[in-house]
């Protein structure tokens, strides 16, 4: 998000990869490699692009095959522990006035959603990752 001149949508970071990973998530903006992704648990599995969809429908199909009232109640539960240590606070707190304040489009953002708006995606992405250098 930083990329686009503004925060995440959701202060979540910290309590999926820790603090420090989402420091440097949250501020540097770095395209994540997916072997990166997976050691730091923002994704299950790393799989190719052709598999995806069976890997998904493979997925979709073992959930629905389970008791229904245990995969809510182990849903639930999970969910529970993260709202016990604040992650819902974290989601929430993008409604917060002061971080609002902070998140106002500045200069840069308004450049790049010129660009956008006048030459396109490309031409935006391509001005927006400029100071990125070849990390794309």
């Amino acid at each position: 998000q930083i990329r686009h001149g503004f925060g995440p949508p959701m202060l979540i970071a910290p309590y999926t990869v820790g603090i420090k990973q989402a420091k440097e998530m949250l501020l540097l903006g770095e395209r994540i490699p997916a072997e990166d992704a997976l050691r730091m648990g923002l994704i299950n599995r790393v799989v190719a692009g052709d598999q995806l969809m069976e890997v998904a429908e493979d997925w979709a199909r073992k959930l629905s095959n389970l008791p229904r009232k245990a995969v809510q109640g182990n849903k639930l539960l999970v969910n529970r522990v993260y709202e016990l240590a604040g992650f819902l606070q974290g989601i929430d707190y993008r409604e917060d006035e002061v971080w609002k304040a902070t998140q106002a489009g500045g200069d840069d953002l308004n450049a790049h959603l010129k660009v956008l708006r006048e030459k396109g995606w490309e031409a935006f992405r391509d001005s927006r990752d400029s100071m990125y250098g070849r990390d794309r």
